[in-house]
Formats: C-alpha cells, sequence, structure tokens
C-alpha cells in the first residue's frame, strides 16, 4: 500500500476507486497473476477459476 492508496482507504473511496488506482500503479490481481502461471503451465485454467471465482 502506498501513500495514494492510503488516502484513499482514510477518504472512503469505493472498492473500485481503489483497485483502479491499484492497478494503475501495477498491482496485478490474483486472478491476473493466475493467467501469467495458466501460460507458464504451472497451473489450470479450471483452478485459476476456482481459486479466483466472483460473487
Amino acid at each position: 500500500m502506498n501513500e495514494d492508496i492510503r488516502d484513499m482507504v482514510f477518504k472512503r473511496a469505493s472498492n473500485d476507486q481503489i483497485k483502479k488506482k491499484a492497478l494503475q500503479l501495477g498491482m496485478h490481481t490474483l486472478r491476473m497473476d493466475g493467467w501469467e502461471k495458466i501460460k507458464a503451465g504451472i497451473t489450470t485454467l479450471n483452478e485459476v477459476i476456482r481459486v479466483t471465482q466472483q460473487d
């Protein structure tokens, strides 16, 4: 967490706003990391979907 994100949290920014800013700053989501692991042959699509399943 950097100062920009910390300020957004303290100002009660929405989750979407914080995520957007974090992505701009270079964060990778768990699902994005999973896709890289699929391409590298480390895991499977089914495993990434299972672990990163969204509500």
